[in-house]
């Protein structure tokens, strides 16, 4: 198990049950062409996932430590993942590789990084789970914000109940032009109006 514990970095599924909120409101970017970003990728389960359900999108895997990600990455393709894929931590152009992986703290501000990361790209599918506070969340989303496609989805995870909660209230406040579509448990689910 290691000093990460047995379910770091994979518990979308299990012991959290996302999958459904995940399924709902992924399923009308699924067979699409797109741009997806995590925020606190670990181990790099979340991207693997995403790298099967998504073969012909773009990924970019952001953590404050990628080390666990690059170590588990032999780990994650014997296992049937990123098949014939280069991981990219170097080059700020998204368009030469599929995979990129890039150090991000998200309690700073990234909007230059990311603007030279991204150019015109935009996001379609965002999800942070990093490192789960409000002051976090909302850094994360300001950054994301101007890079966000027209038609995006973006989840916040591992919130807690009254932590979700507020978080919502404030996203609705804070944005006006988007609106907060599921809001339960831990995890709250962010369009465009």
């Amino acid at each position: 198990m290691g000093q990460l514990g047995p379910r770091r970095g994979g518990d979308r599924l299990a012991p959290h049950q996302y999958g459904k909120v995940y399924a709902t409101f992924l399923e009308p970017y699924v067979g699409k062409t797109g741009l997806i970003c995590e925020i606190g990728i670990l181990l790099g389960n979340g991207l693997a996932v995403w790298d099967t359900l998504f073969p012909n999108s773009k990924m970019i895997g952001l953590d404050i430590n990628i080390s666990n990600f690059q170590n588990n990455f032999i780990n994650l393709q014997r296992k049937g993942a990123f098949k014939n894929i280069k991981i990219n931590t170097e080059i700020l152009d998204i368009e030469k590789f599929r995979l990129n992986i890039f150090q991000f703290d998200q309690l700073k501000n990234n909007k230059t990084f990311l603007k030279e990361l991204l150019g015109d790209n935009k996001i379609s599918i965002a999800m942070d789970d990093g490192l789960h506070t409000p002051t976090a969340n909302l850094s994360a989303l300001s950054n994301l914000t101007p890079f966000l496609a027209e038609d995006f989805v973006y989840f916040m995870e591992d919130l807690g109940k009254s932590g979700s909660e507020n978080l919502a209230k404030s996203i609705e406040t804070d944005y006006s032009n988007f609106s907060v579509k599921y809001c339960d448990r831990n995890i709250i689910v962010i369009k465009r109006k």
